[in-house]
């Protein structure tokens, strides 16, 4: 991970939530852009990095299939020693670590691990804060889980199948708990970024995530 430090130093970068919104966007500008992505994100766009941490990522078929395309796809994947399930090649691919006990936000995981007791999402903004990006645009962070009772489509990502035929539906239990992990994750983020001059910010349209100062996703590629 160390080559990694500031690599991007200065520049601006996208993270992908895989919120519903994701899909209603217009996603050609990111095309050229620093883009950081994770799970099944590839199904609807390919980021330049990848960064796969979740469990869930090697408990179900599909979206080990859809990791593993985005693998191959992406300039350079980031990935937690877990993901060896995937059987991905080791190629224009880095391991890192992550800590599953505690909270908190790492600006360097060589001094100290990623949390990843929050979200992905969170795993991504801390990727994003070693490599040095700056400005931080957030998308797809829509937030507000809502249950899904079994049987019926995820009304929580950008496509109705995102979990897969294999994963449990999310009940109203498990939807608030990821809400409040999130938003928990999201407030660590900007304590961190305000305390060391990053500019962080959401550019999802709509959602309810208000812990960042709100930008027009347009906006930013206007001029």
């Amino acid at each position: 991970m160390k080559q990694w430090k500031n690599f991007y130093k200065g520049q601006r970068c996208f993270v992908l939530g895989n919120g519903p919104s994701l899909a209603k966007m217009n996603r050609l500008p990111l095309r050229n852009e620093i883009t950081f992505g994770t799970n099944s994100v590839a199904l609807l766009f390919q980021p330049r990095h990848m960064v796969l941490c979740a469990k869930t990522v090697v408990a179900d078929e599909s979206w080990m299939a859809a990791a593993r395309l985005g693998v191959s796809l992406a300039e350079h994947s980031f990935i937690t020693k877990r993901m060896s399930k995937l059987r991905l090649p080791s190629k224009d691919v880095t391991v890192f670590q992550v800590g599953t006990h505690g909270s908190w936000f790492s600006g360097d995981p060589i001094k100290r691990p990623f949390c990843k007791i929050h979200s992905s999402g969170t795993v991504m903004q801390q990727m994003a804060v070693y490599m040095g990006c700056n400005p931080i645009y957030l998308i797809g962070f829509d937030g507000g889980y809502v249950p899904q009772k079994k049987g019926q489509p995820d009304p929580n990502h950008f496509v109705p199948e995102y979990w897969g035929p294999d994963l449990k539906t999310i009940n109203e239990k498990r939807a608030k708990s990821i809400n409040e992990s999130s938003l928990a994750g999201h407030k660590l983020a900007k304590e961190y970024c305000d305390a060391h001059g990053i500019e962080i910010y959401n550019a999802t349209p709509g959602g309810v995530v208000e812990v960042f100062e709100r930008v027009d996703y347009d906006s930013i590629f206007a001029g």
